[in-house]
């Protein structure tokens, strides 16, 4: 349990230091909404509701981030080509830039304070560890 605890606050603080290093710039778009987007472009097209779920976010709530990113020219609207009734979303090219710019500074910072913290041989461990995260992450729940 010890394991457990520690590893989900090392996560959180590491996530928070993430966001930090590589917040956009606030007149272009909130994490939340930089949250959106990224989902878009891995998931999309997709609809409203499925990103909601996804984001584990109110329908309500994904309505307004992504009317914000289309306000900004990061999304665009698409019919759903198996029920005309629903619209889905897709990421422009715009919004394929800004969450690189983001991405990339995220992996610049995290690259950097690796190499100055720590050793070649702690990298190599960390190497394992981020796999046996990654195994960690993916398992089912038994409960």
């Amino acid at each position: 349990m010890e394991t457990a605890i520690a590893l989900t606050q090392t996560i959180t603080r590491l996530r928070s230091r993430l966001r930090q290093e590589s917040s956009p710039s606030t007149s272009e778009i909130s994490m939340p909404q930089l949250t959106a987007l990224a989902r878009i472009i891995s998931d999309g097209p997709i609809a409203n509701v499925t990103l909601a779920t996804r984001e584990h976010v109110r329908p309500q709530s994904m309505s307004e981030f992504v009317r914000a990113l289309e306000a900004h020219g990061f999304v665009e609207r698409l019919p759903d080509p198996d029920d005309g009734r629903r619209v889905l979303f897709t990421a422009t090219a715009a919004g394929h830039r800004i969450v690189d710019a983001v991405m990339e500074a995220r992996h610049a910072w995290l690259t950097d304070a690796i190499d100055e913290t720590l050793s070649p041989a702690e990298r190599d461990i960390l190497a394992v560890a981020v796999d046996l995260i990654d195994r960690v992450a993916s398992a089912q729940a038994r409960r």
